[in-house]
């Protein structure tokens, strides 16, 4: 990834709030699995599920034009 991208990325996540970019950086970033995210949480797997989802539209809308 070159340094803009990755400059850019960095900062949609730190725009993104302290549990979206938690889930998003444990899922995407860490590769953990659904499930190990869900018992860090304390969620069911589904809630991990919607949530990342609402984070990774979240992040896009803030890439949208950057990238």
């Amino acid at each position: 990834m070159s340094r803009d991208l990755e400059r850019t990325v960095q900062q949609a996540l730190q725009a993104l709030d302290a549990d979206a970019r938690w889930i998003v950086v444990m899922r995407d970033i860490d590769g953990r699995d659904y499930e190990e995210i869900a018992e860090t949480a304390g969620v069911p797997v589904g809630t991990v599920k919607s949530r990342l989802h609402r984070a990774r539209m979240q992040l896009r809308q803030l890439l949208e034009g950057r990238v």
